[in-house]
């Protein structure tokens, strides 16, 4: 979530300074593909009617909702036990917004890190990374991570 110093920080979107009276909303730093429609939102802090009031709420208000129905439990999905050692987590974190695209099913999936490499689909997820990168609908350096090698094996 972006930081808020209250006196100081200013509404990403009227460029007033947020005071502590304000409804504020916080947009979380998960969206990585630089093409994605949410990305300009991406760890920035706003007045919740300015928010409300943007031509793109409709498709953060669904953002959110998805967001937040999320459970955030660290369960691995190859082995299903909870993954309590910072060390040994990975995770695909957001990858579209977009419900109808492939990727979407895949969107926050969590890991063991050792476990990734024998997870049945992940293969898939790496050809529909790739055809995004390669079509121009990812852009930002986020994918070189998954691209070179390391996590791929």
């Amino acid at each position: 979530m972006a930081l808020v110093f209250w006196g100081s920080t200013k509404c990403d979107l009227c460029g007033k300074i947020l005071d502590v009276e304000d409804q504020i909303v916080s947009f979380p730093n998960v969206v990585q593909n630089e093409s994605d429609p949410l990305y300009c939102f991406n760890d920035q802090v706003y007045h919740s009617g300015c928010l409300m009031n943007n031509p793109q709420w409709r498709e953060v208000d669904l953002f959110f909702k998805y967001y937040s129905s999320l459970k955030r439990e660290r369960k691995c999905v190859v082995c299903g036990h909870f993954i309590t050692n910072p060390e040994e987590y990975l995770t695909l974190g957001f990858l579209t917004a977009d419900s109808k695209a492939s990727l979407f099913k895949y969107n926050f999936l969590e890991f063991h890190s050792q476990h990734f490499n024998q997870w049945s689909e992940k293969w898939e997820v790496l050809s529909h990374l790739r055809q995004l990168k390669d079509s121009r609908l990812w852009s930002g350096n986020s994918l070189d991570w998954i691209f070179d090698g390391r996590i791929f094996k």
